[in-house]
């Protein structure tokens, strides 16, 4: 196959998968609207809300907020493990040169 052919081919299959994602939204946008009035959905023919912009920042805000949170009790916590470790091999050590068993 020339250069020309593997380029024309490439751009085919691009357009494809382009087609096939547009087909894809236009598909999840039915079954969507199928489940807003469906039986099965507890509030029928209720679209879902729009998040006010104050409201969402508030949110992410208070997400930001946690995982600052939770990053710090982690790095506690890990440095906690490190001080048990080393000291724990400290005294391994200091055992070894108190009583001469490595020599």
């Amino acid at each position: 196959m020339s250069f020309f052919g593997t380029v024309s081919d490439s751009n085919m299959r691009q357009k494809h998968n382009r087609g096939m994602l547009i087909d894809k939204r236009k598909n999840l946008a039915r079954i969507k609207q199928l489940y807003l009035n469906s039986p099965h959905n507890p509030r029928p023919g209720v679209p879902d809300k729009d998040i006010p912009p104050e409201v969402l920042a508030e949110i992410r805000a208070g997400i930001k907020k946690q995982l600052r949170k939770e990053k710090r009790r982690q790095i506690v916590w890990d440095v906690v493990l490190v001080i048990l470790v080393v000291s724990a091999v400290i005294a391994v050590f200091a055992y070894l040169k108190l009583y001469r068993v490595g020599g």
